[in-house]
């Protein structure tokens, strides 16, 4: 716990007790006219089926949805219900310009990974951008894995909003509002919900008052077994909370929530594996010897595009399996004639292990193809992603405090803290940028032995993880103060106004560090030099596991025999014989070795920031409530901290949190942010609106290539529109225009042309002119290096180098609810958007610019016997270089241009039907790009054409749901058996998700099967 935020929370909380005696006193001893609800919270039960008239998120304060300028969905607890929504990521399917991990899938088996693992209840997108912030009851929180057993609604704010948090996403936030207890009747509730795959879902909610109007208690928890269409696959979710409600007065309430949550999970990433057997089988399933060179063509394709190197998964120890059962491995050997300080050998006698290819793995612009027929890999039964062993675990303590008080019918004040505290640990047994299948087409080992598993086929991983944990603690101060001057003066000009001013405090840390399997003991003879430490590289697995009987002669389908389904193939310290070259006996040797398991900590680094920071916000109604203003203003002043985690003698990470300590001054950041809107209601049933707001994030420091301070990223959006309000008030439509820019973004890509390409091909350069290579060629003067600064030392490799780009996101988003009848309701939500990134790699066009007026001095000379310098730049910097900096124009992938979603549900009231209600859904998804063909620029590099994207199919999901309810026990309980099929077209085809430049589909997912939950829900 932070104890300067906790000891503020206590002092503030204690100052407000004392400076009002009425927290003391009996209700019935209050003469004033009492208010109940706080302008700081909402009364979910106001909510009329899919529609809600009051949010406070778009100022803080509660405040009519018809007033807010901003762009905000409130899901209702009754709209949840229909759905069968259990969480956050089923909910925001249906929300207009949201994404998740049902809507859309990133391109490749690396795009889901958080942490190392596919984690896809915590992805989401809104506007094409980023992830939204998940917030609870607008405290920031580090678990995005939110179920619904304790939200009574979900807002979602798109776009930034500096009067929420002016240090936030400028994709918008995500906040759910947590029930409480009631102090004015018990009530209770359970739930059990059952699924075709197995799912066994159990609820409770029991809320007991303990004094009437005074003093509640309530409990809440959820059992959650969740099952997939993967047999290994799992989601076991245990929660539980309890709330407590206590008002001394009738002035002051003081509520608590505490949350403890663990999950063991083993999600699947619905991605089918990298293909290397279809295209190396066409070719006539070629091999190889580990010595060999392949040389000539085969159909036209150079040969040795048909294998790649087993080592290029980042790994050079060979663990291979051929019983899955098994408790490590048959035999280990390194995959390269390597000495122990993993220095390589000249290329005439390099000696490594391959594996079949795809032709195209590797290719710049090009994804690697993945199975699209499950005669290659099953899978639609067998998912890598979730193969026991890997795993995701966390385990979140969240508590919330709220004291809030009216001091009169205009002044109000909330006093809040919270501490919030997760632990998250994932594996993956085969990594996702590993996951493929291929065949071992080694007709040797590397020592020259016969190789046991030639023309197996495999699946190769290198076992991985990571590990976080996460500590936060938040305090704030909010009051409000409502001034009627058109009241207090008789005046119908001079307006209402409610004023809100905010003080916040926060600390946010993390401990984070990979975690990962490695081969033997400190000061080993098989690792010297830099090697000995455990955390170096040079120990990584390579884990082969031979899944499959060898291929014969002409044979394109393998025969698969099994997959690895051993929860521990690797247990801490089991010996193994690794067989490795050493260079001292000029041989290879056998030596025994521990295998150190996924618990060794090979890096980790400890970051803290802290937030402080004040705004005010004065919302104004005019014109006696047709024009509502909103002014709001924040100031954030940030102070950041990284530190590198020690490591032990034995080259671990030392787990002892206390070492991990900080040097030197933290690093400051200051901003302040404005939102501006307005709603003009021109009649009873038209209404526009205004909003213009910003935000912006803090990133840890880094420079340009110039050696400039790069700023963090930050947002401005701007919306407007109208809303229609019809039929009496059962139609209700917001139609919204934005323009969200997401500004300095950085650009990893860019950053690695930047720090390895670029000032690598100047090093070579300064190398050349120092060691006389071009004096024959040049003049004195010109055989003289000058840096871009202009000193004439060589280049030091700056740390933290990176450039930035933008990303424009613009359309329309819109929203609809219908109560045609008080039993009948509809709710329709689309949007139309782009995402455009711009501004690319400015300060690397800067520096090019700057800098090609001496590099065209040597442009002619030989760089080396086949190159010259001009042909090293091109190949060296200009391939990676130019298509980066194309980028501009080019559209987000993934991105529907459309997308639509609708619910309905009738509930019959009367009748033979009386009880039952029955309603669907609707999802719709336009065409997604998912990819470009190639062109080239007029200086005839190779870059994407952004004219001609390529565009995946338009996606439907259809859902249907049925409930009937009736009293039972006497009319002492209310009865609800409820079925929900969610994607009832679901089967378990592919989905492309990437088209490579040649017009092929190569990047896929696997469609989500249908699912029927059937729950019962007992009430009393």
């Amino acid at each position: 716990m932070n104890k300067r935020v906790f000891s503020t929370a206590c002092t503030v909380s204690l100052g407000l007790l004392a400076a009002n005696p009425t927290l003391a006193q009996d209700a019935s001893s209050a003469e004033e006219e009492v208010y109940e609800l706080s302008p700081f919270e909402v009364d979910a039960s106001q909510d009329s089926g899919y529609r809600a008239t009051t949010t406070i998120a778009g100022s803080r304060l509660n405040t009519q949805l018809k007033d807010v300028a901003a762009s905000v969905s409130v899901l209702t607890n009754e709209f949840l219900d229909d759905i069968g929504a259990t969480n956050v990521e089923e909910a925001l399917a249906y929300v207009a310009n949201a994404e998740t991990g049902q809507t859309f899938e990133a391109s490749s088996n690396a795009s889901w990974v958080d942490g190392g693992q596919a984690t896809q209840p915590s992805r989401n997108r809104v506007r094409g951008l980023t992830r939204a912030d998940t917030t609870s009851d607008f405290f920031a929180t580090s678990n995005p894995h939110i179920d619904s057993y304790n939200i009574q609604r979900i807002a979602v704010v798109r776009g930034p909003n500096s009067i929420l948090f002016g240090l936030g996403s400028p994709s918008g936030i995500i906040n759910y509002a947590r029930k409480k207890a009631t102090t004015n009747k018990d009530m209770g509730q359970l739930r059990v919900a059952l699924d075709n795959f197995g799912t066994v879902r159990s609820e409770i909610d029991f809320n007991r008052v303990l004094a009437e109007d005074k003093l509640a208690i309530r409990f809440m928890g959820v059992l959650n077994d969740k099952r997939f269409q993967y047999d290994d696959a799992h989601d076991r979710d245990k929660r539980a909370t309890v709330a407590l409600t206590y008002k001394p007065n009738e002035r002051t309430e003081i509520s608590f929530n505490h949350e403890k949550i663990e999950i063991d999970a083993n999600r699947p990433r619905y991605i089918p594996p990298e293909d290397h057997i279809t295209h190396w089988a066409a070719a006539g399933s070629p091999t190889i010897a580990p010595g060999e060179n392949p040389s000539g063509d085969i159909n036209g394709v150079p040969a040795a595009d048909y294998f790649d190197e087993l080592a290029h998964i980042a790994a050079r120890n060979g663990l291979f399996f051929t019983d899955m059962n098994q408790v490590g491995p048959d035999y280990a050997i390194r995959l390269e004639n390597v000495r122990p300080d993993m220095s390589r050998f000249p290329t005439s006698s390099r000696v490594f292990m391959r594996r079949s290819s795809n032709p195209q793995d590797g290719l710049n612009f090009y994804t690697p193809n993945h199975v699209t027929d499950d005669r290659v890999f099953p899978f639609r039964d067998i998912d890598l992603g979730s193969l026991p062993g890997s795993y995701q675990l966390q385990e979140t303590d969240y508590t919330q405090i709220l004291l809030r008080h009216r001091f009169s019918q205009d002044f109000n004040v909330e006093v809040g803290f919270q501490k919030d505290e997760t632990l998250r640990e994932n594996n993956a047994v085969i990594n996702p940028r590993t996951s493929m299948i291929a065949v071992d087409v080694n007709e040797t080992l590397t020592d020259g032995s016969v190789n046991p598993n030639f023309m197996r086929p495999f699946v190769v991983g290198r076992e991985q993880g990571r590990q976080d944990i996460d500590r936060n603690s938040a305090f704030r101060v909010q009051a409000s103060y409502e001034l009627d001057l058109d009241e207090k003066f008789d005046s119908g000009f001079l307006g209402r106004h409610r004023f809100a001013a905010l003080y916040a405090k926060s600390e946010d840390e993390n401990y984070g560090g990979s975690l990962e399997n490695v081969v033997g003991s400190l000061n080993h003879e098989a690792f010297v030099g830099e090697n000995a430490l455990l955390q170096n590289p040079g120990r990584r697995i390579a884990a082969i596991y031979y899944v499959g009987e060898a291929l014969a002669p002409g044979q394109q389908y393998p025969t698969f025999t099994g997959f690895p389904n051993n929860q521990d193939l690797f247990p801490n310290g089991v010996q193994t014989t690794l067989r490795y070259y050493d260079d001292e006996v000029d041989g290879w040797v056998d030596s025994s070795v521990p295998i150190e398991s996924a618990s060794t900590r090979i890096n980790g680094s400890r970051d803290l920031t802290e937030n402080e920071g004040w705004g005010v916000t004065m919302q104004s109604f005019w014109l006696d409530g047709k024009l509502v203003t909103t002014l709001g203003y924040r100031d954030d002043t940030i102070e950041g901290q990284a530190a590198a985690a020690p490591t032990t003698t034995n080259g671990d990470r030392d787990n002892d949190l206390s070492n991990w300590v900080f040097s030197g001054e933290p690093d400051k950041n200051q901003g302040d942010t404005v939102t501006k809107g307005a709603v003009f209601h021109a009649t009873d049933w038209l209404s526009v609106h205004y909003n213009e707001s910003e935000n912006f994030v803090v990133s840890g420091p880094a420079v340009d290539i110039l050696n400039r301070p790069v700023p963090g990223s930050s947002g401005v959006g701007e919306d407007y529109g109208f809303s229609l309000n019809l039929l009496e008030d059962k139609l209700n439509l917001k139609v919204n225009w934005y323009e969200t820019v997401q500004k300095d973004s950085r650009d990893g890509g860019l950053a690695f042309v930047a720090v390895w390409r670029m000032r690598g091909f100047e090093r070579g350069i300064y190398s050349r002119i120092n060691n006389g290579s071009w004096e024959e060629e040049l003049t004195p003067e010109q055989n003289t290096w000058v840096r871009w600064d202009g000193s004439t030392e060589n280049h030091d490799r700056l740390p933290n180098v990176t450039d930035v780009h933008d990303f424009l996101a613009k359309g329309v988003e819109i929203e609809m609810t219908y109560n045609p009848t008080k039993n009948w309701r509809f709710r329709l939500a689309g949007s139309k958007g782009e995402t455009i990134q711009t501004n690319s790699g400015l300060a690397t066009l800067e520096y090019m610019a700057l800098r090609e007026p001496f590099w065209e001095t040597f442009w002619d000379l030989p760089w080396s016997s086949s190159r010259t310098v001009r042909q090293q730049f091109n190949a060296a910097v200009g391939e990676a270089l130019y298509p980066a900096l194309a980028n501009d124009g080019r559209t987000r992938l993934d991105l529907a241009k459309w997308n639509w979603n609708f619910v309905t549900n009738y509930k019959f009231t009367d009748g033979r039907f009386k009880g039952f209600s029955a309603g669907g859904s609707v999802r719709w998804s336009d065409k997604r790009s998912i990819g470009y063909p190639l062109t080239t620029d007029s200086e005839g590099n190779l870059i994407t054409d952004l004219q001609n994207g390529y565009f995946g199919p338009e996606t439907w999901n259809l859902g249907l749901h049925a409930s009937y309810g009736r009293k039972i026990f006497n009319d002492k309980i209310d009865w609800k058996i409820q079925l929900n099929i969610q994607n009832l077209n679901g089967d378990n085809d592919l989905i492309p998700i990437r088209i490579n430049p040649d017009g092929q589909q190569a990047a896929f997912r696997v469609n989500r099967e249908r699912i029927y939950r059937l729950s019962n829900t007992f009430s009393f």
